[in-house]
């Protein structure tokens, strides 16, 4: 119990003695006492305790704060959803195309590079994946882009698939083996039929690009890619 209560009691105690109070109205004025709240500005800390002075905080502090809380978020949600990208400004169409004509003939020269390996073929394919994910085409493009995006994503496998085809069949021409021979057909009919369905994807992208007025060509046709730019 604090020193200011105990000698508030005191002195109640005092006027009791006196017969300055009443019974009654002792024992209303120590129950007042003993149940009050006490004033913290009035309790002293003790003598080993700093108490600093709380400095005023204006509506302008509370605001920028806020805003800064609220930056720091934003920044936190991009990196999370889509890295900061977004807060760069949008490709111009001249700079867009140069770059994912770019990126694609990067792609293509290396999987030359190993002689279009299947492990060549998909790491040259990611890394295009990724090329691609970075840019901020112009709104005209966007659809398109993502949907480039998306295909290669989609048809990953499916073009490193027919890269391992021709290796079989590479392998398949210089063996004698009967075994290694239908192993390489089989996995060209398997192939075919997955290039074939991302082929299509991919002009189909082609043609979305060539509606909003854009040339971007894809790794669907090589030859134009060569080709493009020059």
């Amino acid at each position: 119990m604090g020193e200011h209560r105990l000698a508030q009691l005191d002195r109640l105690a005092a006027l009791h003695s006196s017969g300055a109070l009443s019974d009654e109205e002792f024992a209303q004025e120590k129950g007042r006492i003993l149940t009050a709240v006490p004033d913290l500005a009035s309790v002293e800390a003790p003598s080993d305790v700093i108490v600093l002075p709380r400095a005023p905080v204006s509506h302008r502090a509370v605001w920028v704060g806020g805003a800064a809380g609220f930056i720091v978020f934003a920044l936190v949600a991009l990196s999370v959803l889509g890295g900061t990208a977004a807060l760069r400004p949008r490709m111009t169409t001249a700079e867009y195309q140069a770059a994912a004509l770019e990126a694609h003939r990067t792609a293509l020269a290396g999987m030359g590079r190993d002689g279009f390996s299947e492990e060549a073929v998909r790491r040259s394919t990611e890394k295009l994946i990724s090329s691609l994910e970075d840019m901020r085409p112009p709104k005209r493009a966007q659809p398109a882009h993502d949907s480039l995006v998306v295909a290669y994503e989609s048809h990953l496998g499916d073009i490193a698939g027919g890269a391992k085809a021709v290796e079989a069949v590479w392998e398949a021409a210089l063996s004698p083996n009967f075994a290694t021979k239908a192993r390489a057909a089989l996995l060209v009919g398997e192939a075919g039929s997955d290039l074939s369905s991302a082929w299509s994807d991919l002009r189909d992208v082609q043609n979305q690009f060539e509606a909003a007025g854009l040339e971007v060509p894809t790794l669907a046709n090589p030859i134009k890619l060569m080709r493009a730019g020059k």
